[in-house]
Parts: C-alpha cells; structure tokens; sequence
C-alpha cells in the first residue's frame, strides 16, 4: 500500500506530536561530542565510528580470544583502513 509523501508527511508529523518515533527512523550511536569536536566533516567521521563500532561488535569475541588470536587478517586491514580515514577527517 504505496502511501503519497503528503501523506507520509502528515502521518510523521502526527507521530512527532504524540511524542513517538517514525518507524522509518535509524537508530544511530550517540557520540560523545569531544570526539567529533574539530572536524571537517562531522557527519562522514560519525559514520566511520558506526562502521569501526559494527566490526568490533560482530567479531569481538571474548577478551582471551582477543589476546590470543586478534583478529582474521582482513577485517584488520579493513579497521586499519577506516582507523586512518576516521583519523583525517
């Protein structure tokens, strides 16, 4: 059931009224300000703090196992990589 953006828009704005949240609406990490202070592009450096997040998050495993083994070669490279985009922005 395709619903027109006036519609859309109204159903949103009723929702903000009501005080809850559009269903459609991502839920993203808060940041704690200081590290997004002084940035070029604030919005790009938080995403790459989401993505750097998501990758500690799905292959974190337990402290031992991290001390033991680190991790797989390539999603090190990658954390590597996002680490010194983040760390130019």
């Amino acid at each position: 059931m395709a619903k027109s953006a006036a519609q859309q828009a109204a159903i949103a704005i009723a929702m903000k009224k009501a005080g809850k949240k559009p269903k459609s609406a991502k839920k993203g990490m808060k940041f704690n300000p200081k590290y997004t202070r002084g940035s070029a592009d604030v919005g790009e450096r938080k995403r790459l703090m989401q993505e750097i997040s998501d990758i500690y998050k799905k292959h974190r495993g337990t402290k031992a196992q991290r001390k033991k083994k680190g991790f797989p070669p390539a999603i090190a490279a990658r954390l590597k990589k996002l680490m010194a985009r983040r760390d130019k922005i």
